[in-house]
């Protein structure tokens, strides 16, 4: 049962931010810091620029904005490019053959964290579980082994 004067917009848009912020912090130990969480810690206060800008980014433009997912796809494709190229300096980013790989693989690390959360929020997660079973097994390969 909704809380009297909210709407189910309203409650699926606090859902999907909550989840998103949480994926990214879940994501960001695996991929980012490979589970140390001591020195996932040490770097939290920059974090959290990343785990509340994006997801409030996205909340924005998924429930006020109304777009869809092949038009949040293509910044997902530009914002992650910047972020690990520009902002973090991530060297896999500059030369090519890894460039190859990594770009592929970036789109759909940040894809993971924002289509995720809105397929679950909007409950369509069993429409998309191909694509989020395949995310999760890449996310899983680079938290692990790479």
């Amino acid at each position: 049962m909704e809380a009297r004067g909210t709407t189910k917009h309203e409650t699926r848009g606090w859902l999907y931010l909550l989840l998103s912020i949480v994926f990214w912090i879940a994501v960001d130990i695996g991929v980012g810091y490979k589970f140390d969480v001591a020195r996932w810690s040490s770097n939290m206060s920059t974090a959290w620029v990343f785990y509340l800008l994006w997801p409030l980014l996205f909340y924005y433009l998924f429930y006020f904005r109304l777009w869809d997912t092949p038009r949040a796809l293509i910044l997902i494709a530009v914002l992650s490019y910047v972020i690990e190229a520009a902002l973090l300096n991530n060297f896999y980013l500059y030369n090519l053959p890894h460039l190859l790989l990594y770009i592929p693989v970036t789109i759909l690390l940040y894809s993971f964290i924002t289509l995720v959360p809105l397929w679950i929020a909007q409950g369509s997660a069993r429409q998309h579980m191909v694509n989020i079973l395949f995310m999760l097994a890449v996310t899983l390969v680079f938290a692990l082994f790479v």
